[in-house]
């Protein structure tokens, strides 16, 4: 075995609802998100650039990938997160198209002759809401959501950590400033299962002159695929989805 884990993917393939017919084969190539190294999307009704980041981790017969192997997302090269090790693709500035919440990420690694494939969604977006309504300046609010952003108690220990936060909202300088505060500060929360709604307190500092952003990230389960002999894809797809709020007060 190339890395410890193969009774944790067997679980989070049972997380990820995997079953039916076991696929074909994967040509003894592994596309492997983790928690450290997933896709991040951030959708926003004000950013221009709507960012798809992250890293992707190759394995080749269980050992690291040789030089002449490529890697794509949803058609887009990645190129080597590090010149020289072909271990890590960087999907961060690689220019990969914008992918909207539920969208599909396809992976494509290839080694010669030999190449495999990999698709699972990102989370669907949620509905939030604040009570109260314009979120006051230096006063609690609590945000709901709408919809589930856990698939179940949460499989990672450190990264990606689901949260809630405040960001700043102006108008200048022209297409729009957005400044976030941070969990540590106070300006939001880390969310534990199964949390619906959160509260944290509105620093009059973040309080633009179009008000607040509120961002929530979160995870959607954990896709798996697995092939004969125990090799397996796995993929992690993080929304950061930001929502508008007038500030009162």
């Amino acid at each position: 075995m190339h890395r410890n884990g193969r009774i944790a993917a067997a679980a989070l393939a049972l997380l990820a609802g995997c079953g039916g017919a076991t696929p074909a084969g994967n040509d003894g190539i592994e596309i492997y998100g983790s928690d450290v190294s997933p896709v991040w999307i951030t959708w926003s009704p004000v950013l221009t650039e709507r960012k798809v980041e992250g890293a992707i981790r190759i394995f080749v017969d269980e050992g690291d990938p040789p030089e002449e192997t490529t890697v794509s997302l949803n058609g887009v090269p990645l190129p080597p997160e590090t010149p020289g090790d072909t271990r890590y693709y960087a999907i961060t500035g690689a220019g990969v198209p914008p992918v909207p919440p539920g969208g599909l990420l396809t992976f494509e690694a290839r080694v010669g002759a030999r190449s495999t494939r990999f698709s699972f969604r990102c989370p669907e977006a949620v509905t939030l809401s604040a009570a109260p309504d314009p979120i006051q300046r230096g006063a609690p609010v609590t945000i709901s959501w709408s919809g589930t952003i856990f698939p179940g108690p949460f499989p990672f220990a450190v990264e990606p950590q689901p949260w809630i936060r405040l960001c700043r909202h102006d108008s200048s300088p022209p297409g729009g400033f957005v400044a976030c505060g941070s969990v540590s500060s106070g300006a939001g929360a880390n969310l534990s299962y199964p949390a619906t709604s959160a509260t944290v307190t509105a620093p009059a500092s973040l309080a633009g002159d179009l008000g607040y952003l509120v961002e929530l990230r979160f995870p959607a389960p954990v896709a798996t695929q697995q092939f004969p002999g125990g090799q397996y894809h796995r993929g992690v797809c993080v929304l950061v989805q930001q929502t508008a709020f007038a500030a009162g007060g």
